[in-house]
């Protein structure tokens, strides 16, 4: 197959690539940085550059197709945030081209972080406590009653972006509305969440096809 994988310039689209293509299949990388490294890799029969996903999603996508319509591709593997570009969008990209992406309602059950707590103690599974703020006399109940140590995260994503741990009482409120701006985030974008310091630390990555489990692994951090 002739397939396009995203997000060129992160180590997991190298990993894609290089298992598809010593898998026989034919691989472009695509990203909306210039110098990608997967761009330059021995793996990929060629590269292009497509608009910033964050900017304009339907004017990456439309770039995507054109692409993918010019070299014949028979499959999308998208990596990163543009998942959520090509599952919103699936009705608009032609029958011929597959998609290795679960539905846009998937996806946002577990991405948005107060969705997956929701299914997560529905199922019985302990939860830290979650707090979202939406205005500051909201923020100021919370500072009333939240336990220490705490961090502060998105309510939506991944990758560690936006992140800041409080482990003192302290002016919550000051360190709260400086985070806001330093990472340019709205009230509702933020979470309070409690902390629980690590003891022992284990990664799990599974994958799954219409509910039944393909392959698995855990692993243990040994440092971190």
């Amino acid at each position: 197959m002739k397939i396009i994988v995203t997000n060129a310039h992160s180590r997991i689209a190298y990993r894609c690539i290089k298992a598809l293509t010593e898998d026989g299949h034919k691989v472009f990388a695509g990203d909306f940085i210039p110098l990608a490294m997967s761009f330059y890799s021995r793996y990929v029969i060629g590269h292009f550059i497509y608009p910033s996903p964050y900017k304009d999603q339907i004017f990456f996508l439309k770039h995507i197709l054109k692409f993918a319509k010019q070299h014949r591709i028979n499959l999308i593997f998208p990596i990163h945030e543009e998942t959520f570009i090509f599952s919103k969008y699936r009705d608009e990209i032609p029958p011929e081209i597959k998609l290795a992406i679960p539905t846009y309602e998937n996806i946002l059950s577990v991405h948005n972080k107060e969705n997956l707590i929701g299914i997560a103690k529905g199922l019985g599974v302990p939860v830290p406590e979650n707090i979202t703020v939406f205005n500051e006399k909201d923020l100021d109940e919370a500072v009333q009653r939240i336990n220490y140590p705490v961090v502060l995260k998105p309510r939506q994503g991944g990758g560690n972006y936006a992140i800041r741990f409080i482990h003192e009482t302290g002016n919550l409120k000051e360190i709260y509305l400086k985070h806001l701006k330093e990472n340019q985030r709205s009230f509702e974008q933020l979470q309070i969440q409690e902390y629980i310091p690590p003891r022992e630390k284990y990664s799990q990555v599974m994958i799954f096809t219409h509910g039944e489990p393909l392959v698995k692994f855990t692993d243990r951090h040994i440092r971190d």
